[in-house]
């Protein structure tokens, strides 16, 4: 997503990058984030904060991610964050740049750095998301060689806990290799299915399931003609995956998140744009995520792009 954030980054465990990102033009200089940024940072990100970043963006996160920033005269004039989100698959989200500092292309520094950071990690893939309609952020992404992949719903409504609908149980790790391929039988859009596992898209993959399963995150129906996988984000139970061979099964498959509550929380879901569920929750009382009134464009880069 192109928006702010009050948090910087965490680094990536484990990782080093061989060729630090740093190149200097026009006075301003594109590196990674320092410790000693924080405070300019958090500045920048002041002006930006309340109408470009989802409130819950950090807390639905599910992986740690690195920054690159841009300097100027010591100053901190714009940021950006990246992330690998699975095999060969790198996320790009959070580009800012300050008001005094915009159309002088120091938004496509940024962006083209973390292509390249993303790519030195072996990315093959790069993806982002902007909010539908937001035409001024559809430019600079197709000047830097992204194209359309999918649209999704963000959908939201407060939950209760609540017993598990009949039918519905925690998904047998037996079955996952029957339920990945039922899943990629299923008309997701993209070139493969993708989820959002806390507004950060990728592919889906055997480990994924296989996690879900073990920590009882992955409910299916009796018929395994249904399924519902879900992330725990404090009190809230955000569903990256509700697929279902009957609209009827949608609504019982959603009881699986709420079920898994501890306390009144929330349950999100994000669901394909052409999903007939989008009309079953917002009849069910879901409302549309405000920061994406008009859905979540995710927007992809192939490595050749460049």
């Amino acid at each position: 997503m192109f928006s702010a954030s009050a948090i910087p980054g965490t680094a990536l465990q484990g990782t080093k990058i061989s060729d630090p990102i740093a190149s200097s033009k026009g006075g301003v200089e594109i590196r990674e984030f320092l410790p000693e940024d924080a405070d300019g940072l958090e500045t920048l990100d002041r002006d930006f904060i309340t109408q470009a970043v989802p409130r819950n963006w950090d807390d639905w996160a599910d992986e740690p991610h690195r920054v690159l920033v841009a300097e100027q005269s010591g100053r901190i004039v714009g940021g950006v964050h990246y992330a690998l989100v699975g095999r060969g698959e790198a996320w790009i989200e959070g580009l800012r740049v300050a008001a005094s500092m915009r159309r002088r292309g120091v938004g496509g520094r940024l962006l083209d750095a973390a292509i390249v950071a993303s790519e030195g990690y072996g990315a093959v893939r790069t993806r982002c998301a902007i909010p539908a309609g937001d035409e001024a952020c559809a430019a600079v992404m197709r000047r830097a060689g992204f194209g359309a992949e999918a649209r999704f719903e963000v959908l939201v409504a407060p939950a209760a806990p609540a017993p598990t609908a009949p039918g519905i149980r925690v998904a047998d790790p037996r079955d996952l290799a029957a339920l990945q391929a039922w899943l990629h039988s299923q008309p997701w859009p993209g070139v493969s299915p993708l989820v959002g596992l806390g507004w950060r898209f990728r592919g889906l993959n055997p480990q994924m399931l296989g996690g879900a399963a073990r920590e009882e995150r992955l409910w299916v129906t009796d018929a395994q003609k249904g399924v519902v996988a879900f992330l725990r984000c404090g009190a809230d139970r955000v569903v990256w995956i509700l697929a279902a061979a009957d609209a009827a099964s949608t609504l019982p498959l959603l009881s699986a998140a709420q079920s898994d509550l501890a306390e009144p929380g929330r349950v999100a879901v994000f669901v394909p744009s052409e999903s007939e569920a989008v009309r079953l929750l917002l009849d069910a009382g879901y409302r549309r995520d405000p920061w994406v009134p008009a859905g979540l464009e995710v927007l992809a880069r192939p490595q050749s792009a460049r």
